[in-house]
This record gives structure tokens, sequence and C-alpha cells, in this order.
């Protein structure tokens, strides 16, 4: 299959028709997100009374260069952010342990995630850090500088205090570019680099230009601009080992999965999984609840390319800010990750119409029955075994972060065969006997379609029948039925024998052909010789992707 057909089967697709588009510099954007170094600590009050403080953007690069999402902050800190009060002490011994503590908390799951954005068509990953620092420090991008006057005066006051305060910053990337390892060693790179800065500081041996080096660091990382065929991203940048990331045109699916896949199977059981699933298959509206940010992200992400080649048709947005909790309302499937319940009107309609699964405790929630698809032993037997491999891994050896590729490809593997199957095997090998018939006759048919479902076994009516009802199932029939009429007609498709019947009608296509052809010779259409006894044979879909 060409390039261009394989976009338009959705290989880039992650949901809602959003595409990941390789195009333009490596990341589009790096912001630094929290609460101003100008404010003033009075603001905060007591430790008891504080309330959660509204994210703005504190920095920014390239400077001057428009972000166009106005919920950006919100994301990165989607249940607002928290400030700590630390007492202070002679030795400063509480301050500096959660200065100077160890940095493997920065790089633990909820400290460092990702969300997904949109933007003109456009899907955009925002890849995130967040560490604790007093609130007033320096940040290491120019921002909104202040009187001297107003500097003093502040620390003044802020001397009267008897606590420090801290509050989280994120570090954040957005990028068109789904390299989330890469991305994130760029930005672990930066905090140490900072931490190294703050040191030196502390010991009065910071330098003039103290910054220089991220600075540089940025620029050189912001002057990258992969190919969208490059099958390697190969490069170095200051203060940072060499890069070599396989980054395989189209490979979008295969990255989601390999960030993800190993958390859903470490985290949640197998039947929750297969609820979860047979819930998205189905077009439910699916929530997950996490306050693990990283664990949110990755199990959400996880679930998209286990859908293939079907595209989830509703929002999908993996972390959910809590200013946007209207979203639960929406009356269309969705896959949305939230930190919490919300405590309002909205929870008594999600108790009673959502799959809600709270990812720690391995809890689903189903206010509905779900139908059982038809031999489903062929997608849980083999993934009963892997999983159990996986939760032996885990109680051996603590799994990194981004999951290992055996267990991704895998997974991804067994679950694309079992939807393949569902489609050839099952779907059309029931087709209405009338002729012609495609799998869009059917669809667009109550006639056709009743008929179909009647000749199934009593077990799977429930399932058949939802699952063809749905838009992704009608999206892909009829963008598959597209690039079949395409290469049809332009002689690049010849159709092969096997047990399956017709799937999108070419019997038809060959019966027009034949009549107008010769009868001495073996049916043409577009270059594309057909055997005389085509209506008998058939193409798998695997054959056409």
């Amino acid at each position: 299959m060409s390039a261009t057909e394989n976009e338009s089967l959705n290989s880039y697709s992650v949901a809602n028709a959003l595409k990941s588009k390789r195009i333009g510099k490596i990341f589009e954007h790096f912001v630094i997100v929290g609460i101003h170094p100008q404010t003033s600590y009075s603001q905060f009050g007591s430790v008891e009374s504080r309330k959660e403080v509204v994210p703005n953007i504190i920095a920014e690069y390239p400077r001057g260069k428009k972000i166009p999402f106005e919920y950006l902050p919100h994301f990165c800190f989607p249940s607002g952010i928290n400030v700590e009060a630390v007492e202070k002490t002679k030795s400063g011994s509480n301050y500096n342990e959660i200065l100077f503590g160890q940095f493997s908390r920065v790089e633990s799951s909820n400290n460092s995630y990702v969300f997904v954005m949109t933007g003109q068509e456009n899907l955009y990953y925002g890849i995130c850090v967040t560490e604790s620092c007093p609130i007033q420090s320096r940040v290491m991008l120019p921002c909104e500088k202040r009187e001297e006057e107003e500097k003093e005066e502040k620390e003044e006051n802020d001397n009267r205090i008897p606590c420090d305060y801290f509050a989280p910053r994120c570090y954040c990337f957005l990028s068109r570019f789904p390299f989330f390892t890469v991305h994130f060693e760029v930005i672990y790179s930066i905090l140490a680099l900072e931490r190294l800065r703050k040191v030196e500081d502390s010991c009065g041996l910071s330098e003039e230009d103290e910054y220089g080096s991220i600075h540089e660091l940025l620029d050189s990382y912001y002057a990258k601009e992969p190919s969208m065929e490059s099958e390697r991203l190969e490069f170095q940048l200051p203060n940072l080992r060499a890069i070599n990331f396989a980054c395989s045109p189209g490979d979008e699916d295969k990255k989601l999965a390999e960030w993800g896949i190993a958390s859903l199977f470490q985290t949640l059981s197998l039947n929750s999984i297969y609820a979860i699933y047979r819930s998205l298959l189905l077009e439910k509206q699916v929530l997950l609840i996490s306050k693990d940010l990283g664990l949110l992200s990755r199990i959400g992400m996880s679930l998209i390319p286990l859908l293939k080649p079907f595209v989830l048709q509703g929002p999908f947005i993996p972390i959910l800010p809590t200013v946007l909790h209207e979203c639960l309302e929406a009356p269309v499937p969705y896959l949305y990750g939230i930190a919490k319940l919300p405590e309002t009107d909205v929870l008594e309609r999600l108790m009673k119409e959502v799959c809600i699964v709270w990812l720690e405790s391995n809890k689903v929630h189903l206010p509905f029955k779900l139908a059982t698809p038809p031999k489903e032993d062929l997608l849980l037997k083999p993934l009963k075994e892997i999983h159990k491999s996986i939760q032996l891994e885990k109680t051996t050896k603590p799994m990194r972060r981004e999951a290992p590729g055996r267990f991704s490809l895998e997974i991804t593997n067994i679950f694309r065969s079992y939807q393949n199957w569902l489609q050839d095997e099952f779907i059309f090998s029931n087709l209405p006997p009338s002729s012609p018939t495609s799998i869009l006759d059917v669809i667009h048919s109550n006639e056709k379609f009743d008929e179909m479902i009647a000749k199934l076994p009593s077990s799977t009516k429930d399932f058949m029948s939802d699952f063809m009802r749905t838009q992704s199932f009608s999206m892909h029939s009829e963008k598959m039925q597209k690039i079949l009429d395409k290469r049809i007609s332009d002689g690049s498709f010849t159709p092969r024998k096997t047990k399956n019947l017709d799937i999108f009608g070419l019997r038809e296509f060959a019966a027009r052909a034949s009549a107008a052809l010769s009868p001495s010779s073996s049916p043409k259409l577009g270059g594309v010789s057909y055997p005389e006894n085509y209506g008998k044979q058939e193409v798998s879909l695997s054959e056409i992707e």
C-alpha cells in the first residue's frame, strides 16, 4: 500500500480523525508553568486554609511566538497547583531536602506525564516534568522583571514569615512528534543543569552567564526538523549524550503502545482490560481515574492502538483538566482521564451511564451490560499468557516507564489479529447471499442488516448488532471501499483466493468488466486480470492493508 493510502487508513490518526503530523520543528514551544516568582507569600494565608492556585505560563521559549492554546497551563496542572509550607530552620535542612532531594522523584510517574491537545486539526503532545521549588526562586528563562525597590521590599516582608513556600513548576515541550523518550531526556538534562546552577549559586560559584548552557541546549534542540520519512533520529546536543532514536514513518501507534501497554497490563487485571476494550469497541463512554498523571496518560494512550484498524471517533483526552469537566457531560462516546471524580451534579449521571475505571485499585464500574464478542477465546487465551508474564516481571523487578518492545508489539498484534479475524472470517463470511452485496450495502440497509444479524449465533447477535452500527466500523469500511475502488481503477490491485466471501462487492466490479471485455479472455479491469471463476474468489481485508 502506498504512503498516501496508508495515511488515508488512519495510520496517523489517534482519535476522532485527529492526525499526528510529523512536520516542522521537533518541538513548537517550551514553557515553564507555575506560580510567578513575583508572587508575595502573604496571599497564601495559613496553610490549612489555602486553596489550589491557578497555574500560569511564567516563561517560554522561543519568546514572542504565540501559543495558540488558552488552556495549556491547566493541562500542565489539571487540578491546579498545591502550595507547600515548610518551616524555616537555622540549618535550612527542610528547605534543602526539597530543593536538592533525589532526582529520581522528578523522574517518577506522577511527575513525568504526557497530555494531548488539538489545534487547527493538528494533534500536539505535551511532554511534562514537574519539580518542586521555592515560589520566589529565579526562573531559568527570562520572565517579566520587577523593579528593584519592589524586590527589596518583598524580601524584607518575606523574611518575617516563619515558612518557606514551595510549589511545583512544570517544564513542558509542546510537540507534533510522539518521541516521548527523547523529549523527556532533554527535559531531565535541562533540570540537571538547573540543579547544578542552584548548587553553584548556593556556594557563591555561579557564573555571570549562568543560564547560557540551558539556552544553548534549547537552541540546538529547537533547530532540529526531523524529516517525515526519517527512519531514525540521530543528533548530538550540548551537555547531552548522542541521540539515536528509531522513528519509522507512520509508527505513531507503535510509539503510543511502547509508552503505555506494559503499564496497562501491570496495573489492571485482564478482566478489567477486556471490559474497557469492549466498551471502547462498542463506543461507550469510558473514564479513567488516577492521581498519578503519568499512569493516567500512559494507560489512556495505550488503549488507542489496541483498537486498530478502527479509530476512536469520539473525543480522546488522556488528562482532562478540572476547568474542562463540563466535557464529561458530552452526549458522545469518549475516552477521558481525570485525577478524581467531580463532586457535582454530573456525578450521578456518570455513575449511571459511564464505564469508570479506578486505575490504582483495579476497580471497574460498568452501569451497562456488555455483549460478548464471537469466539472471545481467540483474543483472551494468548492475552492470558502474556498478562501472566508481565505480572511475574512486575513482582521480580520494576519495569521501565516505557514498555519493552517485545510486549507492546506482541500485544498489539494479538488485538489486531483478532480484529482482522472479526472482519474477514466472521462479518464478511455472513454477508447476505443476495448479489451484489458489499458491507456498505449492509450497513446502509436495515433490511440487509437484519437479514445478516439473523444468521448469526444467538450468543453473538447483540455484540455484532451494536458493533456494526458504530461510527468507527462504518468510517473504516467506507475508507477501505474508497481505497479499494481506486486500486481497482488504476490497476494496482490483484485479488487473491481466500476462504472469505467478497468484502466490498468486488464481484460486481468483475461482472461489469467481464461484460465489457472479450469473452475469449479472462476479464480485465484497469490492467488487472481476473480469473473466470472470480465470482467464487474473495479477498481478505488484511491483504488490502
